[in-house]
Parts: C-alpha cells; structure tokens; sequence
C-alpha cells in the first residue's frame, strides 16, 4: 500500500480560527441555555418599578435589553441553534487538520463538551440575564445572518405551536409559593396569611366571614 501523504504543519490562522470557533460554541450553547431559561413574565415583572436598590434598577435594564430578542422565542431558538450547529461543525472540520483517527475524535469532542457546553452552561444558568444583555449584539448579527433560514422555520413553529405562554401560576401554586417565601424569611407569617386569605376571597361567603348573632359581644344602647 502507499504510504499515506503527510499533513501539512497547521498555520497559526487555524489555531486561531479554532479558538475563535470554540468561544462561539461556548457563546451559543451558554445563550441557548440562559436566554431561552429566561421567563417573558418575569423579565417583564423584573422591568416595572418602584425599584427598591440599585440592583433592582439594573436588573430593570438587563430585562429591557432582552426582551424584544425573548418575545420572539421561536426565532431567537432557529438562530441560536443554526449558529451552534455551523461553528460545531466548523470546529470539527479545522480538528481534522491537527490530528486524525481516534485521537483527532477526542480532541475536539473534549474541546467542544467542556469549552463548548459544560462552562458556558454553567456560567449562563447562574448569570443569564447579565450575560444575556450584554451579547444581545451577537444574538442581533447572527440572527441577521440566519434569517433567510432561521425566519421560515421559526414562522412555522409559531403557527403549529402557537404563541409562547409565558410561566403563569394558579392559585394553588401562589399559595404555596408565599409559604415558601416564609420559610425563607422574605415575608413574615402574617403578611402570607393576609395574601392567601386574598387569593380566597372570592370563593369565600358571608356566612363565612360573619360572627352569628348569639356569638356577638352586645352593650346596652344607653352603656
């Protein structure tokens, strides 16, 4: 058999595009996690005031930065996994120059699992909404570039499966969320009892509420 050619030496131009690659990976994969994790009620709760600190006030503005790009869920889903899927792929390609065989395999899947998902989903899981306002410009350019395919599919999916319904809670929920809220000393235990009492009001009578006649505590009109 010929022996096989020898590759040729990677220039630095490679390198460098594998890690430019590799930090788009991790970019798209962390976004995927930590934009689309991101409630649209809740970013839109987070954008209305009073603002009791200054951390409530940057928040306020991380949630507007975020929210045109969050409203259009199903477009914002198309572009960041066509992104993640071409620079993957890309990575993979530019992996095969340095080595091959076995070798080449474990390379770039290690690269792309630890460099390409675990920290960056990490990281974005914990800090979604401040790294997702401060890269929206990346989301905007490659959402750009993808639109011609990113748009069509995205207009599909809302149209088969509706307009996304942000997270809304029962009554039920509300209750045992106050509870929790308790146990963690956000609110006291009076201030819960108030609030489900509210939740009930409308399901509750007056016969309810009402103290019977007998039971009454009465003075004379002249005391």
């Amino acid at each position: 058999m010929p022996p096989e050619p020898e590759k040729e030496p990677v220039s630095w131009q490679q390198l460098v595009a594998i890690v430019v690659l590799a930090m788009m990976s991790g970019m798209f994969s962390g976004l995927n996690l930590g934009l689309l994790g991101l409630d649209v009620k809740n970013l839109e709760l987070l954008t209305r005031g009073p603002f009791n600190d200054e951390q409530e006030a940057k928040d306020a503005e991380y949630a507007n930065k975020i929210l045109p790009l969050r409203r259009r869920g199903n477009l914002l889903l198309c572009t960041i996994l066509l992104g993640n899927v071409t620079v993957n792929s890309g990575l993979s390609i530019l992996m095969g120059d340095l080595t091959s065989g076995v070798m080449g395999l474990i390379i770039s899947t290690a690269i792309i699992t630890i460099f390409g998902e675990i920290i960056p989903q990490a990281t974005c899981s914990r800090y979604g909404l401040y790294i997702g306002a401060h890269t929206t410009w990346f989301i905007y350019i490659f959402m750009f570039i993808t639109f011609p395919i990113s748009f069509p599919i995205s207009a599909i999916l809302d149209k088969v499966l509706g307009e996304e319904v942000g997270n809304i809670l029962s009554k039920n929920q509300m209750k045992r969320m106050f509870e929790m809220l308790e146990v963690e000393n956000v609110i006291k235990s009076s201030e819960r009892k108030i609030i489900q009492a509210a939740l009930d009001l409308q399901e509750k009578t007056a016969r309810e509420v009402m103290t019977p006649i007998e039971e009454v505590y009465m003075l004379d009109i002249n005391t």
